[in-house]
């Protein structure tokens, strides 16, 4: 049990590496469907905090500015005006909040029959 645990945290570290290197028209592709989904949640006027410094342009696309610099590999987080409700759309955040899943995907990947 242990060493399928430890490959799947395995998988975890290298998914972790290649979603760091997703560049260009897949990277502001994958955050602009990010950005969409979050003014659906919360509205046009919300502020956004960005992850690299090629987020800058693709949120102008969307009228939107940086409110500021958060750490993580990618990706983008999403804020009321208000600042009440944040949305965690960095790569880093989405990997932590769905782990248990994507852990019982992978077991069942890796370790079935």
């Amino acid at each position: 049990m242990n060493a399928k645990e430890k490959l799947i945290d395995e998988c975890f570290v290298k998914a972790h590496q290649k979603l760091s290197m997703v560049k260009g028209k897949e990277y502001e592709k994958t955050v602009s469907q990010h950005i969409k989904a979050g003014m659906e949640t919360l509205g046009k006027d919300c502020v956004v905090m960005i992850s690299r410094d090629e987020d800058k342009k693709i949120i102008q696309k969307f009228g939107l500015s940086s409110a500021g610099h958060v750490e993580a590999s990618g990706g983008v987080r999403l804020a009321s005006k208000d600042g009440r409700v944040v949305i965690d759309y960095t790569f880093d955040g989405i990997l932590k909040r769905d782990k248990d899943k994507i852990r019982n995907d992978v077991g069942r990947l890796l370790f079935s029959k």
